[in-house]
């Protein structure tokens, strides 16, 4: 019974996160990697070439870091 305004308290804070987490990465889906994998998919016409937002890898980091996104090209082993 004490410890269930802690267990709600961090549902809520959990249930914050993953709408936070999800809004970010559906919004990095659909102004980077959409865009993108059309642009492969219609055969990568170089005049048609999906200009990419400065902002992108600041998001892609951020992505990695808390766990949404794996990364697209593995880490060598020195790096780790």
């Amino acid at each position: 019974m004490t410890q269930t305004p802690h267990r709600e308290l961090l549902r809520y804070v959990r249930i914050h996160w993953q709408r936070w987490q999800g809004s970010v990465a559906g919004f990095y889906y659909q102004r980077v990697t959409a865009p993108v994998q059309f642009w492969v998919a219609c055969g990568q016409p170089p005049q048609f070439r999906p200009s990419i937002p400065w902002w992108q890898s600041f998001v892609y980091r951020y992505l990695v870091i808390t766990g949404w996104l794996r990364p697209s090209r593995p880490r060598p082993a020195w790096a780790e």
